[in-house]
C-alpha cells in the first residue's frame, strides 16, 4: 500500500506523561487482546476519573453529564462518536489484530455470549447460535450487513457525528450502510495520529512501546483474559469461507498492512533510541531487535528518568496510595472495587505475584504500611512475601476492630537510597476463586489480597540492623 503524505513522517512516538488535566482514551476494538491490555493500564489510567460506560449501547442510554465530564474512556467506542460529544483533545491508544482471525474469533465470541435480548433479538441469536461459520458466511441476509466486517476501519474513521445519545441507535445504522465507501486512507491517517496503537500478534513489543510513550514501568505480559475457549486457526476452515471472510474484510486487510509497517518501523525507532539514551558500550554492539532483557534493562532507566522529571518536588513526610489514585506504575492487580467497608480497593491478581511502584519519600528508613480488607480464605494472609526494591522484608500483622488486617514492615534506607522510587511486590502462596471457596459465589476470578491502602513514612535515624531477622507475624 502506497502511504499518505501524512502518514510518511510518523516514524517516531511521542512521549506523553499522563497529568490529571489529560482526557484519556482506549478505544478497545473486539477480539484485540484489549481486556488484557485494559487491565494491565487500568491503575495508571485515571481509573477515578472513569466514565461508567463501556459499549455504545451503554452511551446510547447514559446522559450527557455523565460522560461529557469524564476523563477516562475504556470500551468498545466509535472514536468519531467521542470527538463529537467531548469535543476537546484526548490522547488515544488501541490493539489492531489481523483481521481474519479477529473476525473468525469476533463470530465465536458473539456465540458465547449472554447477554439481556428483547424476545425478538433472543429468538434470532438463538438462530444464530446455531449455524456454523460456514453458515453464518453465506447466510446473504446476515453476513454482507453484520457490524463485525472492517471493524477496525470503521471504529477508528468512521464519521459518527453525535450530539444526542439516544440518536446514537440510528447513527449506527446509517454508519452500517455507509462503511462500505468509507476510505481506508483516513483510518491510515487517524491511526498514526494516534498516542498510541499496538499489534495482538506483537503483544509483548506493544507493551514495551506503550511504556516507553508514557514513561511507565515496563509492562510485562503475563495475564490473558477473554481468551476463546479454542484458539482462533484460520487453517481449520473451509478455503471458500475464507475466501468470503477475506472480502468482507478488506479494509481491515489493508490498513492491519499499513499498521504493521508503520509498527516496524517505530519500534526499530524505539529500541535505537533507548540505545542512544540509556546504553553502554555493550548495548551499542548489540544486534537489532535487542533482546527482551536488554529492552527491559533500558526500559526502566527510562522509567527511572521520566519518573524524576514528573516528581519535581519530594513527596510529603508520610506518602499514602489509596487505590482511587493514578499510580505511575503498577503490574498484576484486578479492576477497582468498592468495599462495604467503604474504601476503594485492588485485589492482587491473577498471578501470585503483584507490584505497585511509588515516589521514594526519603532516603532514611522507611516504614511500610498496608491494609488488607478480604481474602478468599484466611490462611491466605499468613503465606505472604513481601519486597521492596527485589530485597525481601519482614512484616508483622495486626487484625483491627473491623476484622481487616494491617500489615507494617520496616524498610532498610540502604534498599532505597540508589533508587527514585520504591518497588513493592505482595506474593501470595496461591491465587483462589471464590466459586471454588464459596457456595452461590459466581466470581471466577483468581484473587489474592484485596488492599485498600499503602503508606511509606520515613523513619529517620532507626537502627535497621536489627530489622534484618525475619519477625513471625502477629496473631
Amino acid at each position: 500500500m502506497t502511504e499518505t503524505p501524512k502518514t510518511q513522517t510518523e516514524s517516531r512516538v511521542r512521549e506523553h506523561d499522563i497529568t490529571e488535566e489529560d482526557t484519556l482514551v482506549f478505544l478497545h476494538i473486539p477480539k484485540t487482546a484489549g481486556t488484557t491490555l485494559g487491565t494491565l493500564i487500568d491503575p495508571m489510567w485515571l481509573p477515578h476519573k472513569r466514565a461508567k460506560v463501556y459499549l455504545m449501547r451503554e452511551l446510547a442510554t447514559a446522559t450527557l453529564a455523565d460522560v461529557v465530564p469524564a476523563q477516562s474512556f475504556v470500551g468498545h467506542f466509535y472514536l468519531d462518536a467521542l470527538a463529537s460529544l467531548l469535543e476537546r483533545p484526548f490522547e488515544t491508544i488501541t490493539v489492531l489484530r489481523e483481521p481474519i482471525a479477529r473476525y473468525i474469533s469476533g463470530f465465536y465470541q458473539v456465540q458465547r455470549e449472554q447477554v439481556e435480548r428483547t424476545p425478538r433479538e433472543q429468538a434470532a441469536w438463538e438462530k444464530f447460535r446455531s449455524m456454523s461459520l460456514d453458515e453464518f458466511v453465506e447466510h446473504p441476509g446476515i453476513s454482507r450487513k453484520n457490524a463485525m466486517s472492517n471493524q477496525q476501519t470503521r471504529r477508528i474513521a468512521a464519521p459518527l457525528p453525535v450530539k444526542e445519545l439516544r440518536a446514537i441507535p440510528l447513527l449506527l445504522q446509517q454508519e452500517n450502510k455507509d462503511a462500505p465507501q468509507l476510505p481506508v486512507s483516513d483510518a491510515c491517517d487517524q491511526l498514526a495520529s494516534l498516542a498510541f496503537f499496538g499489534l495482538t500478534e506483537r503483544f509483548q513489543e506493544s507493551l514495551w512501546m506503550l511504556s516507553f510513550i508514557f514513561g511507565w514501568y515496563p509492562l510485562e505480559n503475563r495475564l490473558t483474559f477473554n481468551r476463546a475457549p479454542k484458539p482462533t486457526d484460520a487453517r481449520a476452515v473451509a478455503p471458500g469461507t475464507l475466501k468470503q471472510i477475506h472480502a468482507f474484510n478488506t479494509k481491515d486487510i489493508e490498513l492491519y498492512e499499513f499498521a504493521g509497517k508503520l509498527f516496524d518501523r517505530r519500534y526499530e525507532w524505539l529500541m535505537e533510541t533507548l540505545c542512544e539514551r540509556y546504553g553502554t558500550a555493550r548495548h551499542a554492539r548489540a544486534p537489532l531487535p535487542l533482546a527482551a532483557e536488554i529492552i527491559h534493562e533500558l526500559l526502566v532507566r527510562h522509567f527511572q528518568s521520566r519518573l524524576a522529571r514528573r516528581r519535581t518536588q519530594r513527596p510529603s513526610q508520610t506518602l499514602r496510595f489509596n487505590f482511587l489514585e493514578n499510580t505511575e506504575s503498577a503490574q498484576g492487580w484486578h479492576g477497582l472495587e468498592k468495599s462495604h467497608l467503604g474504601p476503594y480497593f485492588r485485589w492482587t491478581g491473577p498471578a501470585r505475584s503483584s507490584s505497585l511502584i511509588l515516589p521514594r519519600p526519603a532516603e532514611t528508613d522507611l516504614e511500610l504500611r498496608f491494609c488488607v480488607l478480604h481474602v478468599v480464605k484466611p490462611d491466605v494472609l499468613e503465606g505472604v512475601q513481601l519486597r521492596a526494591n527485589g530485597t525481601e522484608l519482614a512484616w508483622t500483622r495486626t487484625v483491627q476492630p473491623d476484622r481487616t488486617s494491617m500489615y507494617q514492615a520496616q524498610i532498610p534506607a540502604h534498599v532505597v537510597r540508589t533508587s527514585p522510587f520504591v518497588r513493592l511486590e505482595w506474593q501470595v502462596a496461591q491465587t483462589l476463586r471464590p466459586i471454588d471457596v464459596e457456595e452461590n459465589n459466581s466470581d471466577d476470578r483468581e484473587l489474592g489480597l484485596a488492599i485498600s491502602w499503602v503508606e511509606l513514612e520515613p523513619r529517620p535515624g532507626r537502627a535497621t540492623a536489627e530489622l534484618q531477622g525475619v519477625l513471625a507475624p502477629a496473631e
